[in-house]
Formats: structure tokens, sequence, C-alpha cells
């Protein structure tokens, strides 16, 4: 009697996990196993532009795909603010409040638009943008990198073989409205002859410039008169420079024998520190607002690092893309809530998996999975 009862237990445990595996399945096929995903777009690749993705105030974020167009998350979904069918190159940055947007235009150069913080909408938009001015400035001029201070409405934009810095200034009432109209005047400029300039990068604190430069193994680094203070060497140096939130450090990437070396370029003590050593290539990185996480994107998936000790962050927490959908860019928004990935294919924006907000996401979805499995689709 005992062994029949065993048997028959066995059995019921057979039952219930075959069921509840195939039910396991269901809900892969039904989510794709991306609870935190909440949108996805066509990435269009054009003549003129390539998917980029920018972050603004009040988890605004605007794409050039491949017209300009501003979307917000409210309520955990994306609704389409504004677009300007204009069409941007692959320039396009907010500034630190998120409430001025560069971009270039390959006709008519680099062009600023203002954006309401609120309604994400374009001031001005009857209007030609604020107008960039500057004697030796051309009136097309079509940069190849552009990076905002950190703390002023002040950005910097390269075009080989110079170097441009722009800073806002009050302009006299314009032709086109009775209010008094902004202007991006020319600070200071310099011929960099021999350099072109893979990426620049402002420090955290503004008060230095980095860049890679074209065919180079060197991170130079600049003060904001674009003279030359420090120069660090380093090998298989990849295209990626990010500047650390609340210092005046950098990120860099090395990559040799399909190892990914991410280092962090000490200024102040011209030293040059190991934080991790990934397996596979690293084709971007970005930091959250409060420094302690790296995210970096190795295949089809968006990885996370303790910033502090090097360490991965569990795996459970990796955002998947699709197997062919190889992740080119990743960048956290400006509250570190959310994150935006660019692949091949598709532009997508995720919750951030370490948030505590969306740490529930994870709970409510593994709680779902269990209950699948004790509850047996007999």
């Amino acid at each position: 009697m005992n062994k029949q009862f065993k048997k028959i237990c066995i059995s019921l445990v057979c039952i219930i996990a075959i069921a509840g595996i195939g039910s396991i399945r269901s809900m892969k096929k039904s989510d794709n196993r991306n609870p935190y995903l909440i949108k996805t777009f066509p990435a269009k690749i054009t003549e003129y532009s390539t998917p980029t993705v920018t972050w603004g105030a009040n988890n605004m974020f605007a794409i050039n795909n491949p017209y300009l167009t501003i979307f917000k998350i409210e309520n955990g979904k994306i609704k389409q603010c504004d677009s300007n069918l204009r069409n941007p190159e692959n320039i396009l940055q907010f500034n630190h409040k998120g409430d001025y947007l560069v971009w270039a235009n390959k006709y008519n150069g680099t062009k600023i638009t203002k954006v309401n913080t609120r309604t994400g909408k374009i001031k001005q938009k009857k209007y030609p943008p604020i107008p960039i001015t500057g004697t030796d400035v051309p009136s097309t001029l079509n940069p190849q990198n552009c990076t905002w201070h950190p703390k002023l409405n002040d950005f910097v934009v390269t075009k080989y073989p110079t170097i441009y810095y722009f800073t806002l200034k009050a302009a006299p009432k314009s032709q086109y409205t009775n209010l008094s109209f902004d202007i991006f005047d020319k600070k200071s400029a310099k011929n960099i002859p021999g350099v072109g300039i893979k990426t620049i990068k402002f420090s955290s604190d503004g008060k230095s410039l980095a860049y890679i430069g074209e065919n180079s193994n060197k991170v130079v680094i600049m003060d904001n008169s674009f003279n030359t203070i420090k120069e660090f060497s380093l090998k298989n140096l990849q295209n990626i420079l990010v500047p650390i939130p609340k210092k005046d450090d950098f990120i860099i990437v090395e990559y040799a024998k399909n190892i990914s070396t991410i280092k962090q370029i000490k200024i102040k003590s011209n030293k040059v520190k190991i934080i991790a050593k990934i397996k596979g290539k690293i084709n971007n990185i970005d930091i959250a607002p409060e420094g302690n996480i790296i995210a970096f994107a190795v295949d089809n998936t968006i990885q996370f690092l303790n910033a502090k000790s090097g360490k991965k962050i569990g795996q459970q927490y990796a955002l998947v893309a699709d197997k062919k959908d190889i992740i080119q860019s990743v960048k956290f928004s400006k509250n570190g809530k959310y994150i935006s990935s660019i692949g091949e294919t598709k532009i997508q924006i995720w919750k951030n998996p370490l948030n505590k907000e969306a740490s529930s996401i994870r709970k409510e979805d593994l709680l779902k999975r269990i209950q699948y499995v004790l509850e047996p689709k007999l």
C-alpha cells in the first residue's frame, strides 16, 4: 500500500513539473523574458543619419529615427510629444538640464532647439532654430562630435581640424518675434592639425575636456581653452570615453584577444586603474547618474558592474535583446530610472532593473512563474 502511494505521489510531482515547465515556456513566448522592456522602435538607418537617443529632463528622450522626435515616459508608458521633419544626422544631444537640444542637419549645419521640459514641445517651432554665431564659424557647420558642459549652457563641437566652444548669450529682440532671442556665440576655437577626433567629452566637474583621436591609442586631456594638460598612452583603445559622475575622471576600454578591459583614468594622480576584465567585445558603456553602476553592451546584452569593486551584478538583471541585434549604444536616463539601447535593427527603452521600483517587477515575475509551476494546466 505504501509503495503504491509513493508511486502515485511521484507521478503527481512529475505531472506538476511537466505542466509547470510548459506554462513557463508559454510565458517566455508571451513576455519574451523581458519584463523591463517598455517599448521597441525600428532602427532606421538612412543616407544621412544613424539612430541616436538622448535623454532630457523629466524622463524625456529624443531620437532621430530618421526624423527628430521627442517622447516622454509617464506612468510607465511612452507618449510622443513633438517632432521636427528636418532630418538630423548622428549628432543629437540634450544639455545637462534637458531643455536645449543640439543636432546636426546634413545641409543646414548645427542647430539648437529649445524644448519645454514639462510638455516636451519644441519651442519656437515656426521660426529658425537658435542662431550659432562667430566670425569664423561656417554657416553650415556639420560637426563630427559634440559635448555639453555638465553645469553651464556651453557646448563644444569638432569639425576637422577645428574645435569650437560656444556659450549661451541673450540677444536683442528677434526679427521673427517680439521676444528676446537666445544665441550661442563662439567663445573660443582651436585648430588641431593632423588629428581627427573620434570622440570628445567634458569631465563631470566641467573643468577639463578629454578626446580620443583617429587611429590613436592616446587620451588627451585639455582645459576649457583647449590647452593640453596631460596625455595617457594606452593599447588597443576603443572609441569609448565616459566621464565618471561627481569626479574629474574618465572610463575607457581596451580590447584584445576577445577580452575587454575597463579602465579608469585618474587625472589628478596621473594614473590608470583597471576596473574589470570582461570576456567579449564591449561596444558601449554608460555610468548611472550616482556613479555606482556601470552598464556595458556585449553582443545582444546589457550587463552591469559595481563601479567601485568592478564585480558583475547578477546575470538575472541582464537586459537581453534579440540574438541577431548587436547592441551598439547604451545610455541611462538623467534620473537613472530608465535605459536606452540601440541595436542594429531596434531602438529599445527599458526600466533599469537595478532601480528600486523596477526590482519589484522581477519579484512579481518570479512569483508568477512559481505560481505556474504549482498550478499545472491539466
